[in-house]
């Protein structure tokens, strides 16, 4: 697991970064409550429990963390191993303010792309800040070309519940999104410009 940690403000010591090893889903018939299904089984957490120390975060300067860890696929895994039940799996990672808990931020990898939608691709760089949001948020992306720029945000049940047209962006934008009126949850943000997407999620939390 490669882990790049690029913060948008100055944040100084105090923080760790956590990341979490879980199984995508499996099944198991051998329970006695008639639950078959299972869904983001947490299964090992790296390096350790208690994370590793972020040191001196500052604006725009990236930290790179790496772990690793082999895992082994077993039928039945135990409460008392960090076995899997299959190859299905996802990795959560999160930046957390020592002192409060806060979490400063979150991602999960699926399939080897963060915060990316099955079968979409990030073709923008795009950065979705602050996330957990309360009234404002900003979209930050590398525009592309001549061609107009859509930002659609959609709730849990696919419908676009805010929506921002621009038009001929290049370069490394940030677009300010006043999230007022949306209801806490998570939602998803998706930019387009041309025949190009990029999908991130965020999280209103009041």
């Amino acid at each position: 697991v490669t882990v790049d940690v690029m913060p948008l403000q100055d944040l100084g010591n105090g923080s760790r970064i956590y990341i979490a090893l879980a199984n995508k889903s499996y099944s198991y018939t051998g329970g006695t409550n008639g639950e078959t299904s299972f869904k983001h089984i947490f299964r090992k957490m790296l390096p350790a429990s208690n994370g590793a120390f972020v040191a001196n975060l500052q604006t725009n300067q990236t930290q790179t963390f790496n772990a690793s860890y082999t895992f082994t696929v077993s039928s039945v895994p135990s409460q008392m191993d960090n076995n899997f039940w299959n190859s299905d799996f996802e990795v959560i990672v999160w930046v957390q303010k020592s002192s409060s808990k806060e979490v400063w931020n979150a991602t999960i990898a699926e399939e080897g792309t963060l915060g990316i939608e099955d079968g979409d691709s990030d073709e923008f760089g795009l950065i979705v800040y602050p996330n957990p949001a309360d009234d404002n948020t900003v979209v930050m992306f590398d525009g592309q070309g001549n061609e107009d720029v859509v930002i659609d945000v959609y709730n849990s049940l696919g419908q676009v519940v805010l929506s921002e047209n621009r038009n001929n962006l290049q370069g490394r934008q940030r677009i300010g999104l006043n999230t007022t009126d949306l209801e806490s949850g998570m939602y998803m943000v998706r930019v387009r410009q041309g025949d190009k997407l990029a999908s991130s999620q965020l999280m209103i939390a009041r």
